[in-house]
């Protein structure tokens, strides 16, 4: 796939535009497999990413690149047909992980081969690539796209599936969570105010990661909770965007507050969530690591080692009072 994806990209570079022999061989929008297209997709996902983690915004990456903005489309020394500065930052921000700009950007067909391969080849041109190094990319990409794939290697796990990681777990009942020298715990209960445990928060320097299980019923997974949320979140002000993150399709929101001293203020949360067999875990990020520019790992690497114990009842006196909750216990 490597070979393919290099002669369709360098057919590109050479000619400007794409061959119909080219569109056919990169049978781009294909994703069930691996194919040339999304070996190109992912190697200029790759590319980006790293522009992200050094801290640089879509548009800044597509002026980095070369689409300055101009007058229409076509306008910088890295565009291409009908691509500009405004549209090359909006395909941008959606391969970076912004659901509905990618959304949008495929009902735009920018989201095509054209694009790819014009926002790769101004990548190539910026860092002034040799032909080896291109390979080099291309040959990690491959690699990406077939580890993508597989599938998850991670977690959240169930407790009776096999292959969950080993190591030293805190045991809290409906959940079992990495042992973590320097976190702090702190137990939320129920509302009933009988001692029963419903989440926990596993606070981890200056980000925490509040995390809560429940028994999924018909019809109800993270798709259809994310979409509750959203919708709930965008009734009380908040701005609210669809994520595809590290541990898949996220919400990231901005939520107003208002302080103790009367005063106003932005707080930033990452809703996370998994579908296990006969559960639904939620994670919700808050701090420092739910930050626009944060790229701290820990929070999505703590949930997806959390495991989660469906069958524990909890004590007969203290059940959870919030319906189909898995309860927790204090250790």
């Amino acid at each position: 796939m490597r070979r393919k994806a290099r002669e369709i990209l360098a057919r590109f570079r050479r000619d400007g535009f794409i061959a119909p022999e080219s569109e056919s061989a990169a049978e781009f929008g294909v994703w069930d497999r691996l194919t040339p297209g999304r070996v190109l997709l992912t190697a200029l996902q790759l590319e980006l990413n790293d522009r992200r983690t050094e801290g640089h915004s879509p548009e800044r990456i597509a002026t980095d690149l070369g689409f300055t903005p101009g007058p229409g489309p076509g306008a910088g020394v890295g565009s291409g047909p009908g691509l500009g500065h405004e549209e090359a930052a909006a395909v941008i921000t959606g391969l970076l992980g912004d659901v509905a700009a990618l959304r949008h950007a495929d009902q735009q067909g920018r989201l095509a081969l054209s694009g790819v391969l014009t926002l790769l080849r101004a990548v190539i041109e910026a860092e002034g690539y040799t032909e080896s190094e291109i390979d080099e990319l291309l040959g990690f990409a491959e690699e990406a796209a077939r580890a993508a794939l597989r599938g998850p290697v991670s977690g959240p796990w169930d407790a009776g599936s096999p292959g969950v990681p080993e190591g030293e777990y805190t045991d809290l009942g409906g959940l079992r969570i990495p042992a973590q020298p320097g976190n702090e715990l702190k137990f939320v209960g129920d509302r009933s105010g009988d001692g029963g445990v419903l989440a926990v928060t596993v606070v981890h320097g200056r980000t925490a990661l509040q995390l809560q299980a429940y028994h999924r019923t018909p019809g109800r997974s993270w798709d259809t909770v994310r979409a509750d949320l959203l919708a709930k979140l965008s009734r009380d002000g908040a701005s609210v965007r669809e994520w595809a993150g590290p541990a898949g399709v996220e919400l990231r929101a901005e939520v107003p507050v208002v302080r103790r001293d009367g005063s106003h203020a932005t707080m930033h949360s990452r809703f996370l969530g998994f579908d296990g067999p006969g559960w639904l875990l939620r994670g919700v990020v808050t701090g420092a690591g739910a930050a626009p520019d944060s790229t701290d790992d820990w929070p999505y690497e703590f949930f997806g080692n959390t495991v989660v114990v469906p069958e524990f009842a909890g004590p007969a006196d203290s059940g959870p009072a919030e319906r189909n909750a898995i309860p927790l216990r204090i250790p």
